[in-house]
């Protein structure tokens, strides 16, 4: 196993099973230049809904990972959420042209089971087909290719990648942010990596990282399952229970930093979600 790559083997036994496991999804997002403590938060939180997602009694947010610049390891962190759940990637969406497009798209990948839904390398997030869809608990859709309507349970992670991204005034608060800023002109032409081939070692240590996020839920319900402190206004379930595990594996920066979302809002932005 290279679980042990960069721990020191003797003190990472030594460690309470608990803090075992966060040290070890530690280790996992060392490399990503997370700008706030909120993006390691936030990316935790993300880890752990497809494990916890049955106690979640209603939607989640929209999990937003972007930067200022190219290179910085977006895509590559969007690989990383579904791998370690689900040994797979994301179903992927690129930006829609329309609603109508972005509503046959979300009914195939819910009815194929996509656990995780990735809209890839968007420049703006809007509509209201797109806030309909964060919010509802369950998505109403027409098969492909028929005139066949599907009732279907919502209960896939959403996650988005791009650079700069603009979101029309109604998609704030539908948003939890991960953002990243190597803090260099070119961060592709970075080097000096922890894990140079972070898939390859979440490969061989998927079992361990899976396990690791199934301890901190189960210490959060060793603790009584409290509540997170921080709440989100239509995600309430969601941010008491995911708060509530991050709180008592003494994370911080739950549903920090999320002003910066409104600063790259804009009202007039044109709408594809009609």
């Amino acid at each position: 196993s290279g679980i042990f790559l960069t721990l020191d083997k003797a003190e990472f036994l030594t460690l309470p099973r608990s803090e075992q496991a966060l040290a070890l999804l530690r280790e996992l997002l060392h490399d990503f230049p997370f700008a706030h403590r909120a993006g390691f938060a936030h990316t935790l939180g993300a880890l752990l809904v497809p494990f916890i997602r049955p106690l979640i009694d209603g939607p989640t947010p929209l999990h937003l990972i972007e930067a200022p610049t190219r290179g910085t390891g977006k895509s590559l962190l969007a690989e990383v959420i579904p791998a370690v759940a689900l040994g797979a990637s994301a179903g992927v969406m690129v930006q829609p042209k329309n609603g109508e497009e972005f509503d046959k798209r979300v009914t195939s990948l819910l009815l194929e089971g996509s656990r995780v839904i990735l809209l890839d390398n968007v420049h703006t997030l809007k509509g209201e087909v797109l806030a309909a869809a964060l919010t509802a608990r369950t998505w109403r859709g027409r098969r492909l290719g028929k005139s066949e309507m599907l009732t279907l349970p919502n209960d896939a992670l959403w996650l988005a990648t791009g650079n700069n991204v603009v979101l029309d005034d109604d998609m704030p608060r539908r948003i939890v942010p991960i953002r990243l800023d190597a803090g260099v002109e070119l961060p592709e032409e970075r080097a000096g990596f922890r894990h140079p081939d972070l898939r390859g070692w979440i490969k061989v240590n998927q079992t361990e990282l899976m396990a690791a996020c199934l301890t901190l839920i189960e210490q959060w319900k060793a603790a009584g399952q409290p509540a997170g402190t921080a709440t989100l206004g239509s995600y309430e379930s969601w941010s008491a229970k995911v708060g509530g595990v991050l709180q008592v594996a003494g994370v911080e920066g739950f549903l920090e930093g999320r002003e910066h979302l409104y600063e790259i809002s804009n009202p007039e932005t044109e709408d594809w979600g009609h």
